[in-house]
C-alpha cells in the first residue's frame, strides 16, 4: 500500500501553499517524468488506499514513447489534508475532465491501467471519455478485479459501511494483501484508515449502482492480469467489454503481485510491447 502521511506541521503548511496554485488536472495527474515527445500517455489508477507515487517508477522501465501519469487522489500524498472522495460519480467526473484536458493538450494516444478498485474507476473514466468526448483508448489494462458486470463479482462483496474501525481492520486481515505490520500499527492505521475506508465506500457505492445495460463495448484491446495466489476473479468477462483482442496473464503472487520486482518488469515489458 502507498501511504503518504504528513511529517510535520511545516510540511502541512507547504502542502496548502503548493496546492493553492494548481488546477484540478494538475492535482489529479501525477506525471513524475514529463515526456513531451511521447506517443502515448498511460494513466494509472490506484488500488483502494493506494496513491500515485508507486507508479512513478514505471516511467523508468517504459520507453520514452510512453508517459506515465498516475491518479493522485485527495486524502493522500501531497493532498493529504483534502477530504477523500466517497462517491464514484465525483471521482469519475473529476478524473475524466482532468484526463481529457491533459490528453487534448498533449495530443497523445490514451492507454489506461487499473488495479483492483482502479480497474473499475479506469473503466468508467474510459467510458466517459468515449461517450462525452469521443476519445477512445488504444489499450485497456485491468488487474486484480472481476469485470464489473460479472455475476461472480458479487460473491466477493462485503459491506463495510457499518463496521467499526476494529471490524474494518479485521475484515482487511481476512481479505489479505495488506501487510500485517501496517494492520498491527495502530498509529499508522489512524493515518491510513480514512483514505482506505473512503475508497471502500466508493467501491460499495459503485457496486450498488452499477447498471449492466450501460455496457458499451470498446474496440481497443483489453489485457487483464492477476496474481495466481489471489482469490479467483472473473477475468474472462472483461472480454465482453471490447470488440478488440483480449489477453489474460497470470503472475505468481497474491493480490499485490504487481509490486514484486519480477512482476513489475513483466508487466511493463508487456505494456511497452503493446504500445508501439
Amino acid at each position: 500500500m502507498d501511504i503518504f502521511p504528513p511529517e510535520s506541521s511545516k510540511v502541512n503548511i507547504y502542502m496548502k501553499t503548493f496546492r493553492r496554485g494548481l488546477t484540478m488536472a494538475e492535482k489529479l495527474l501525477n506525471c513524475r517524468q514529463k515526456r513531451p515527445s511521447a506517443k502515448y500517455v498511460l494513466v494509472c489508477f490506484p488500488w483502494a488506499g493506494g496513491g500515485s507515487n508507486w507508479y512513478g517508477r514505471w516511467a523508468q522501465l517504459l520507453p520514452e514513447t510512453i508517459e506515465v501519469c498516475a491518479i493522485r487522489l485527495p486524502g493522500r500524498e501531497n493532498r493529504f489534508q483534502e477530504p477523500c472522495y466517497k462517491d464514484p460519480d465525483t471521482y469519475i467526473q473529476d478524473v475524466t475532465a482532468a484526463v481529457y484536458k491533459y490528453v487534448s493538450a498533449h495530443g497523445t494516444a490514451l492507454a489506461i491501467w487499473g488495479h483492483s478498485l482502479g480497474s473499475y474507476m479506469g473503466y468508467e473514466v474510459a467510458k466517459q471519455l468515449q461517450e462525452k468526448h469521443g476519445l477512445d483508448p488504444v489499450h485497456l489494462f485491468f488487474s486484480g478485479a472481476s469485470a464489473p458486470h460479472s455475476e461472480k463479482r458479487k460473491l466477493n462483496q462485503v459491506k463495510t459501511a457499518g463496521m467499526s474501525d476494529e471490524e474494518f481492520v479485521e475484515n482487511m486481515r481476512r481479505l489479505g494483501g495488506t501487510p500485517r505490520e501496517i494492520l498491527d500499527d495502530k498509529e499508522m492505521m489512524k493515518l491510513f484508515l480514512p483514505s482506505l475506508r473512503a475508497d471502500f465506500c466508493i467501491l460499495e457505492n459503485y457496486w450498488s449502482s452499477y447498471d449492466k445495460t450501460q455496457v458499451k463495448p470498446f474496440s481497443c484491446p483489453i489485457s487483464v492480469f492477476d496474481g495466481s495466489e489471489d482469490r479467483p476473479h472473473d477475468l474472462e468477462a472483461w472480454s465482453d467489454l471490447s470488440d478488440g483482442p483480449f489477453h489474460k496473464m497470470m503472475l505468481k503472487g497474491g493480490h499485490f503481485y504487481l509490486i514484486e520486482e519480477a512482476n513489475t518488469r513483466t508487466i511493463t515489458e508487456y505494456i511497452a510491447a503493446n504500445l508501439t
